[in-house]
């Protein structure tokens, strides 16, 4: 890795990433709470891609989120262990946001006790999703300029 590209291209996107990093404290709490709703997310990528693909309007979220839920299998969740071996978070801390997401409908739980989206999952991420887009966006801007003026050097 050469050390030049990196720290300029770090220093040049370092402002909208603590912007993102305020956002997600914002709106989760802590980062915490973001790391295990993004853990469950990740276990979910796959129905969640699909079902916001085949979303008959993605700005509704009600129908979205139905979207999303109906490709879910009824079986199909994550276990607490596994959310704690992803995240690094300890096992109490864990289960103290799940059982917070669990009583917001952001997550339900499967007929096995295994973590899986809720209702909520959608809406509750709707400033989330617009703050990471915004900051994916200006990452890729000032990446894509950074790494063309040292091509030109």
């Amino acid at each position: 890795m050469d050390e030049r590209v990196f720290i300029k291209t770090y220093l040049s996107i370092a402002e909208d990433l603590i912007i993102w990093y305020k956002n997600i404290k914002e709106v989760h709490g802590n980062l915490d709470n973001f790391l295990v709703l993004l853990s469950v997310a990740n276990f979910h990528k796959k129905e969640i891609t699909e079902g916001v693909e085949g979303s008959p309007d993605v700005n509704n979220q009600e129908l979205t989120s139905e979207s999303i839920i109906a490709r879910i299998p009824k079986e199909k969740g994550v276990s607490i262990n596994g959310i704690v071996r992803e995240t690094g978070i300890p096992r109490t801390t864990v289960k103290r946001i799940i059982d917070q997401y669990l009583e917001k409908e952001v997550f339900k739980k499967t007929p096995k006790g295994l973590i899986t989206i809720g209702v909520n999952y959608r809406s509750n991420n709707k400033n989330r999703r617009i703050a990471s887009y915004h900051f994916f966006q200006q990452v890729a801007k000032k990446t894509i300029a950074q790494n063309l003026k040292l091509i030109e050097e």
